[in-house]
């Protein structure tokens, strides 16, 4: 139909990709504070309160030994990168 061939050639071409931008240690920091920490601290609260404090930081260690496990090469650079700048700051 010619109306809809004029009216699609008239319209401004929308991309049909969009670019991911790569996650950082800045944008995985504030992903954890803002969607994991409350969830977190509710499960060490619960082990807390039905297991003692030393069974708490049991499951804290076994959960980010577990995480540590999962790691690729690029995990390993960023942390590294994030040990440098650390490094670099002199402070938390």
């Amino acid at each position: 139909m010619k109306w809809w061939n004029k009216f699609i050639e008239q319209m401004p071409q929308i991309p049909l990709r969009t670019s991911k931008e790569k996650p950082t240690m800045k944008t995985k920091s504030r992903w954890l504070d803002q969607s994991v920490s409350k969830s977190l601290a509710m499960l060490y609260q619960a082990h807390i309160n039905a297991y003692g404090q030393d069974s708490a930081n049991v499951y804290i260690t076994e959960l980010l030994r577990h995480g540590r496990n999962k790691f690729s090469d690029i995990d390993i650079a960023m942390v590294e990168q994030k040990v440098q700048e650390l490094i670099g700051e002199g402070s938390y």
